[in-house]
């Protein structure tokens, strides 16, 4: 992140008071919190911090990424259901210094002025809704739904106490560049517990724990999990907060952590190694993170800009007149600035595409990386399109679109690859009747509830059969990957 970020802020209050002034703008039915500090927390040591500004220019893949360029830390609220693979909506709020106003943040972010629940409000290019609330605070609202956007915006303003739930609460205190916290309070329903364990291969040798295992899980508070960049190591912490005591079981909460995250295609190759201890009601796993990890656990926070995909179909409908006018304002920019907005753009789609590449290499199973190609496509989406060259862009959709298309043959859907005219074709809803099998529902996209009385281990088998039949498919696609991003390196230069 550009150096300017870093001499934000100028007030006294310290850190943790100043993320409790943004939390009562957050809306108290959100079930996540992201907190995201722009100077790294560990250490006054410049390596330090130039490692995690680097890591966030990488992955956001612009100086500024919109209006995060201009605070200290970002904290975002979200509603999500663990049984889609992105969140309902989302709000993130963060303190601006009082020499920017809406209309800076509506030239840097190339948004409109308009009118929302009697305030002026920007709307991005994306049609996220950006606001102004009390005590210097900016706050933006994806999707850019109206009518939940003006209930949002006239709650916050009357508000002056945080009414997020407890857990989310807690979590606002954690130390940490990078702070997730997952609330999963009354989630798990005891018979389902207990169905999922007792036919879970993986849980064969705890069968005997059961009848302690199921209370315990069913009691599941949820999921924080914090990551301090240091000079030449990333510390990463996961905390899992349960009702009761965990005692002897945190072997088997160790298990249960890793069988969730394999299933959902969210696993970080350093988690199955990481050291575990219990403490009363909690267990703790703690590990390194390589860079490459925390890449992907940064990719669970999204630029302020929504997906075209998951945006409304009018916003869909409008996308070619975006993109041409995109193009016309980088013809209008200058040279340099041009040059240097489509290296940005480039550099941070490369990223994400060295990065899966190892995933694919390193991964025991390439499976459990399923969501990270998900949540790249939609980083990638998400990018700051201001000056940038019209193919790269070209280049950066067609990219997002071949990792979900990776995603969907490793889910065991069917991708059909042609190298010759270098198209691929998939369905993104395609549910083939017996892929609800992990705690979420995650493979068909179901209630959790559905064939619980299925049995997994066949399911599971029959997935891997898919998957292999796949194989040859995606090796094609990655193969279109690299030749494009290749392509597109020897084209940087003539980029003037």
């Amino acid at each position: 992140m550009a150096a300017f970020l870093l001499g934000m802020g100028g007030n006294s209050v310290r850190a943790d008071e100043k993320i409790r002034e943004l939390a009562v703008f957050l809306p108290e039915n959100i079930n996540t919190v992201s907190i995201v500090r722009f100077q790294a927390s560990s250490s006054s040591d410049n390596k330090a911090n130039g490692k995690w500004n680097r890591m966030l220019r990488e992955h956001f893949g612009d100086e500024r990424s919109g209006f995060l360029g201009w605070g200290n830390t970002l904290l975002v609220g979200s509603l999500f259901h663990p049984s889609v693979p992105e969140e309902a909506w989302a709000t993130g709020v963060m303190h601006l210094p009082e020499n920017i106003n809406l209309k800076a943040i509506a030239i840097e972010l190339d948004a409109t002025i308009d009118s929302l629940a009697g305030q002026p409000v920007l709307i991005t290019p994306r049609g996220n809704i950006v606001a102004t609330l009390p005590s210097n605070v900016i706050g933006i609202y994806r999707p850019g739904l109206r009518q939940d956007a003006a209930n949002w915006i006239k709650s916050a303003t009357k508000k002056s106490s945080i009414t997020i739930k407890p857990y989310l609460q807690e979590t606002l205190d954690k130390p940490g560049d990078f702070v997730l916290a997952l609330n999963l309070e009354n989630l798990l329903a005891p018979k389902f517990v207990k169905s999922i364990i007792e036919k879970d291969e993986r849980f064969a040798r705890h069968q005997n724990l059961v009848d302690k295992m199921v209370p315990l899980v069913a009691g599941l508070r949820g999921v924080t999990l914090s990551a301090t960049t240091k000079e030449t190591t990333t510390e990463c912490l996961v905390t899992l907060d349960f009702s009761s005591e965990v005692g002897s079981l945190v072997s088997v909460v160790k298990t249960l952590f890793l069988s969730i995250l394999e299933d959902t295609g969210a696993m970080i190759e350093e988690f199955p190694k990481a050291k575990v201890t219990a403490s009363g009601n909690s267990v703790k796993l703690r590990c390194q993170l390589s860079e490459g990890s925390l890449h992907r656990l940064l990719s669970l926070v999204a630029s302020p800009c929504v997906s075209a995909e998951s945006h409304s179909h009018a916003m869909q409908s409008n996308q070619n007149d975006q993109s041409l006018k995109n193009e016309n304002k980088a013809k209008k920019a200058g040279p340099s600035e041009k040059q240097r907005a489509t290296k940005r753009y480039f550099e941070a789609v490369s990223k994400k595409i060295d990065n899966l590449q190892k995933a694919n290499r390193n991964a025991k199973n390439y499976k459990n990386t399923i969501a990270w190609h998900e949540n790249f496509a939609r980083n990638i989406e998400n990018l700051s399109s201001k000056n940038v060259e019209r193919e790269f862009l070209v280049f950066g959709q067609r990219t997002a679109k071949r990792f979900r298309a990776l995603a969907s043959s490793l889910r065991g859907q069917e991708v059909k690859v042609n190298l010759q005219k270098k198209t691929l074709t998939y369905k993104t809803d395609y549910d083939p009747g017996w892929a609800s099998v992990n705690w979420w529902g995650g493979y068909g996209y179901r209630a959790p509830t559905v064939k619980v009385d299925s049995n997994l281990q066949q399911v599971r088998e029959k997935i891997a059969r898919e998957e292999l039949i796949g194989y040859e498919n995606r090796q094609k696609i990655w193969d279109l990957i690299l030749e494009d991003q290749q392509e597109m390196k020897s084209r940087l230069d003539s980029v003037k």
